[in-house]
């Protein structure tokens, strides 16, 4: 998935509707084979700070898009450090550097270990699963994560911790208001609502709730996006991006 900085903004118009939340719980435990559980993301805010005006285009297919929010301020070159509980977790990478899934480094908090010697451990599996055009892994169909990807990791050690080795991105601890983003096609700009309201996406963002184990959506349970997460976005035609501005 590409993303690319805008300069202006220009366009939308759409139709469609869009598929039920449930369907998406029982295809990734089809695919991934265990009941949900996950956790989120742990706070690691490095010292080098780049503070730039910028929005980022989020391409968005006709279907569910599976994406991390990216936003600033940034950095390059430093750690980013992911939480993870016991059993199927939903992170995002919101780094504009791709980062080689062996390259991982894994935590308990005493001990560090790469992603395969973890796995090896019996830590997590090793293989995670992402939504392009279907269901894909990484390794085999990428060997890399990807800016603004969202992706599904199988945990069996309760209390690990994803280390991402110098890959910097967004901050872990900003959030971006859901109903200030825009969606366009490259025309037009509209807000999240009034894209919603002329029939081109579906209002809500749903992500995976650590706690509770299930489904959440923004902006019902929660007003904000957050970098380093996955989260499910409907697009109901082929065209459309999504804007976020710092």
């Amino acid at each position: 998935m590409s993303i690319r900085n805008v300069q202006k903004y220009r366009g939308v118009r759409g139709m469609g509707l869009g598929w039920m939340y449930a369907a998406i719980g029982i295809i990734i435990i089809a695919v991934l084979i265990l009941p949900a559980l996950a956790q989120g993301v742990s706070l690691n805010v490095p010292a080098t700070v780049t503070v730039m005006p910028m929005t980022y285009e989020i391409p968005l297919e006709r279907k569910w898009n599976l994406i991390s929010p990216i936003m600033r301020p940034m950095d390059d070159g430093t750690n980013r450090t992911i939480g993870l509980r016991r059993g199927l977790n939903l992170i995002g990478y919101s780094s504009e550097l791709p980062l080689l899934w062996d390259d991982v480094i894994v935590s308990d908090g005493t001990d560090e270990y790469s992603v395969y010697e973890a796995s090896q451990k019996g830590w997590l599996q090793r293989s995670i699963c992402y939504y392009d055009n279907g269901w894909k892994f990484v390794p085999g169909s990428d060997d890399y994560l990807r800016e603004a990807n969202g992706y599904w990791i199988l945990v069996w050690k309760d209390n690990l911790k994803l280390i991402f080795p110098e890959v910097g991105g967004s901050f872990t601890d900003l959030d971006f208001r859901w109903l200030g983003a825009n969606v366009t096609n490259g025309i037009v700009v509209k807000t999240i609502t009034q894209a919603r309201n002329s029939g081109w996406i579906l209002l809500s963002a749903t992500y995976f709730d650590e706690d509770m184990q299930r489904y959440r959506t923004v902006p019902r349970h929660d007003e904000n996006v957050h970098p380093w997460r996955g989260y499910w976005i409907f697009s109901r035609r082929k065209g459309l991006s999504l804007l976020l501005e710092s």
